[in-house]
């Protein structure tokens, strides 16, 4: 008996491909597979189709659509991957799904297969001979929480940088590479030695290779100078050009990216998942999401998340939209003005404020998704006997069936609750990894309730998430002024609050109180739901509101404190910016360090006398050159194309450089500016600096410095103390 685990899964023009590994042998398989889809009943969409493509088949079928329950429809079954992709395209970029309603055409043939086979990425498999044949039988369980993950083979790849916060795509020459084979595993420099880097590539046989700069240089330049076995089946690279897009109001781009086949690659650099969570992160997406790794590591966020409700969905024998033909429902006036108010906000008390305990909601939102039954099908439906309506709102809620959304967010939500439950006996920084990758995912599922093109979004969920939300949150209010606390601030799901001589224990206690009172008067919709929990974040022995920099009004994310275990906790100051340099944020960490001695009001009020020498201390080192080029440097995004530019800016000069140079900026793109004393330009680009310096403004960094300073402390509230 032999036990293997999926470490890809991808498609070709006759079929899947599986690759499996264990301790000794990695095996590639080879399943042919139809992969097929669904449309609703359409005589002339079937002609259409039938006319366009040959060797495809056509039949009738009954499936449950999600608004309309049982309806007629058309089964495609395609002869294989490379004619369901063609299909599929064609669907997607003509006017046909016009005519009617397409079903799982967002599924890739390798999804499909791992959906219908019910196998996914990691999956433990064990192999059985039988008469000279093998076969593969599924020993795993999804539910699991301490699988295991058999050895892997890990390749690191790096580049020797001058000062090691270069943009590499702004560099004319590739740096000398760096190469080791596990994290504490000392580097074996490569004067980019094509030869010998074959050599290791085959001695080693990685299953995974975890690159900087891997998507669009390292992996293309590579494969171009003619380095083979980067698939295992020696294959060309696979390579998708980057993209710029808006996300919540944000330009953002994603680099080009080169996927590996047998292998897994991993660019370190484009990986929003492998900078939060690792590869132990990774992997838990991609086993309960069926998306393969390099997908995930690449992927936004909501993806994964998107793709278990497609998978739960089809386990459940229900057709998955292409394009929702199911329109907002029509509002007054007034009842928009009652519904659609997002998120409560109470605007801080400016200052400084000891003995203050912070309680959070634990994933408010997919509880309230997941206790009221919150999802594209279930409001206002369709069943004449659903008429319950959902509190503080005018929307009827199914009480007939849970939706594909609670579903998804419940089990993630208890999955979670587990890790965090394992982690509380024991630190295990594998299971930490896990519950923050599924943490991210409960973090946008509500955003991706409203988002009009999410595969089951619906803005009317959006909504009564919402306004459940602020009554939840005003009640404990409530609760808590009536027993005599004082309301320091709100924030959505979070209330920071104050009551004289109050000690933890007390404030814990308050905490058992708050969960039987919020429990008692929000019953959920849904029967299996789980039970509402506000915890205590902690106790501050200070903490400090600031106000606007316009104005003396408090701002909702902007405060920093101390808790009494000794951790800080800060939002919307320089130390959090990523458009700050670094020797902005040494400053702010030294002055932290100094503060966080105080235990009160009173000391830290003492404390923050000294924060003058701390300051200087920081001034006469820029002034005197005492500090690195890298502490200097400041990371901004450009939101559109380099030649879009109009008004000087530093933004603008840097990219304007980069484009004499030859670099054309994509809006989404970062770049490193260094600020100097010229007279044409008052900024450039780090790498162009590095082959032509320039004296540096450091009045420039020093009026920073200062700004740093007020910002932080600013003189409305410690003018007396500070100079």
């Amino acid at each position: 008996m032999k036990i293997y685990q999926i470490l890809d899964v991808y498609s070709d023009q006759n079929g899947i491909n599986i690759w499996l590994y264990n301790e000794k042998e990695r095996i590639h398989i080879k399943k042919p597979y139809q992969p097929f889809f669904y449309f609703r009943k359409n005589e002339s969409v079937k002609r259409l189709l039938q006319k366009k493509f040959k060797n495809i088949k056509i039949v009738k079928d009954i499936k449950i659509d999600l608004i309309d329950g049982e309806i007629e429809v058309y089964k495609v079954i395609t002869q294989n991957p490379l004619t369901y992709n063609k299909i599929i395209s064609f669907i997607k970029y003509s006017d046909i799904f016009t005519e009617t309603d397409f079903y799982n055409i967002q599924l890739s043939p390798e999804t499909l297969f791992m959906f219908e086979k019910k196998i996914y990425p990691f999956c433990k498999l064990e192999k059985t001979e039988k008469n000279g044949r093998c076969s593969f039988k599924k020993i795993d369980d999804l539910d699991l929480l301490d699988y295991e993950i058999l050895p892997l083979r890990i390749m690191y790849i790096d580049f020797e940088l001058g000062i090691g916060k270069e943009n590499l795509r702004f560099l004319r020459h590739i740096p000398t590479l760096t190469i080791r084979f596990n994290e504490d595993e000392k580097s074996i420099v490569i004067d980019n030695d094509l030869e010998y880097l074959q050599e290791l590539l085959i001695k080693k046989d990685p299953d995974i290779i975890i690159a900087n700069y891997g998507d669009d240089i390292l992996i293309p330049n590579l494969f171009e100078k003619g380095l083979k076995f980067l698939n295992r089946n020696n294959l060309p690279v696979i390579k998708k050009e980057g993209k710029s897009f808006v996300s919540y109001g944000q330009t953002v781009y994603t680099a080009d990216m080169s996927l590996l086949l047998g292998r897994i690659h991993i660019d370190s650099r484009n990986s929003f998942f492998y900078k939060e969570v690792g590869l132990d992160g990774i992997i838990e997406l991609s086993r309960i999401s069926s998306l393969g790794m390099q997908a995930v590591a690449r992927t936004t966020i909501g993806t994964p998340i998107t793709y278990m409700e497609m998978k739960n969905a089809y386990e459940n024998n229900f057709l998955i939209p292409y394009k929702k033909n199911q329109p907002e429902d029509f509002k007054t006036l007034e009842q928009l003005i009652k519904i659609d108010k997002g998120g409560l906000t109470l605007k801080p008390l400016v200052g400084l404020f000891e003995n203050v305990a912070e309680y959070d909601f634990f994933s408010m939102y997919p509880s309230i998704i997941t206790n009221y039954n919150l999802s594209y099908e279930t409001i206002n439906c369709k069943h004449p006997e659903c008429k319950k309506t959902l509190p503080y709102t005018n929307y009827r809620i199914c009480t007939k069936k849970i939706g594909i959304v609670p579903q998804t967010l419940k089990w993630l939500l208890e999955r979670r609750l587990k890790y965090k439950q394992l982690l509380k006996k024991e630190k295990n920084q594998i299971y930490d990894n896990r519950q923050k990758a599924l943490k991210w995912l409960l973090v946008v599922s509500f955003g991706y309730l409203g988002y009009k093109n999410a595969v089951f979004g619906r803005i009317e969920s959006h909504e009564a998430t919402t306004s459940i939300g602020r009554q939840l949150i005003t009640f404990v209010k409530e609760i808590l002024e009536a027993k005599g606390f004082r309301v320091i601030h709100i924030l959505t799901d979070s209330i920071w609050v104050y009551k004289h001589d109050y000690t933890i224990d007390d404030y814990k206690k308050m905490e058992e109180y708050l969960n039987k009172r919020i429990n008692e008067k929000f019953i959920p919709v849904n029967p299996d739901g789980i039970p509402f929990k506000i915890l205590l974040e902690g106790v501050y022995d200070w903490i400090v509101f600031l106000p606007s920099k316009s104005n003396s009004v408090g701002v909702s994310n902007r405060y920093f404190g101390k808790f009494s275990n000794g951790e800080f906790k800060f939002r919307g100051i320089d130390l959090r910016r990523r458009d700050v340099p670094e020797f902005i944020k040494n400053f702010q960490l030294e002055v932290f360090e100094h503060l966080g001695k105080a235990k009160n009001k009173t000391e830290f009020l003492k404390l923050i006398k000294d924060i003058d020498e701390i300051f200087d201390k920081h001034k006469q080192k820029l002034m005197e050159g005492d500090f690195s080029l890298k502490d200097l440097i400041i990371k901004k995004k450009v939101s559109k194309d380099s030649s879009s530019y109009q008004k000087r800016t530093d933004l603008s000069e840097v990219a304007g450089t980069l484009l004499k140079e030859g670099f054309n900026l994509n809006p989404g793109e970062s770049v490193n500016i260094i600020y100097i004393l010229d007279k044409y330009i008052k900024a450039m680009p780090l790498e162009i600096y590095l082959t032509n310096p320039k004296p540096i403004n450091i009045e420039k960094y020093l009026k920073m410095l200062e700004e740093s300073k007020i910002g932080l402390l600013p003189k409305k509230l410690f003018g007396n103390v500070l100079r």
